[in-house]
């Protein structure tokens, strides 16, 4: 909706009538693109989710389904989302048992690929089935036993993170698309 005037003379009551009709309206029109604004965002971040998950180095099969939390106004407030589930969301988005890293968490004590009473194990895990479509670097079919998979562990995707981070910078632009 473009900028709007209106003039209103101070002693005539049906231009205040026109004033108070105007302002009704224009909030109604505000109420309804807020509520378009906050399901374009979600499905702009359901894509960029899908997108994220789908290419993130996992080790074995994934499981995941992302969906878009339904858009809902309460207390004048509109609000929708995106939503991640499934058995390795965790692992895909944080990461886990990456035994190759560099990092200055050794420094502390805590290192990647230290999980367990083992502590550190930079020789690589090892897990029953066969590697995913898009495994990271080292993960291979074990030779030592069969049916397994030898891996050195998933890094973390972020995609949610990547996915909010981007729909962040996207606001202004999908704002202008809906309010315009």
């Amino acid at each position: 909706m473009q900028d709007k005037k209106i003039t209103v003379d101070a002693f005539d009551g049906k231009s205040w009538d026109n004033l108070y009709r105007e302002v009704e309206e224009y909030k109604r029109w505000l109420t309804e693109c807020a509520g378009v604004f906050a399901q374009k965002m979600s499905e702009e971040g359901l894509t960029l989710l899908n997108f994220n998950y789908e290419r993130a180095e996992y080790a074995g099969l994934k499981d995941y389904q992302c969906d878009v939390v339904p858009v809902s106004l309460a207390d004048d407030v509109w609000s929708a989302g995106i939503k991640a589930e499934g058995e390795t969301v965790l692992f895909m988005e944080f990461g886990t048992g990456i035994a190759f890293a560099n990092s200055h968490q050794f420094e502390y004590g805590f290192a990647p690929g230290s999980y367990g009473p083992q502590g550190l194990n930079r020789s690589g895990w090892l897990y029953k089935g066969p590697p995913g479509p898009n495994p990271p670097y080292g993960t291979e079919e074990s030779y030592k036993k069969e049916g397994f998979t030898h891996t050195y562990g998933n890094p973390a995707s972020a995609g949610m993170a990547e996915a909010i981070n981007e729909i962040e910078r996207k606001i202004a632009k999908i704002a202008q698309e809906v309010f315009a």
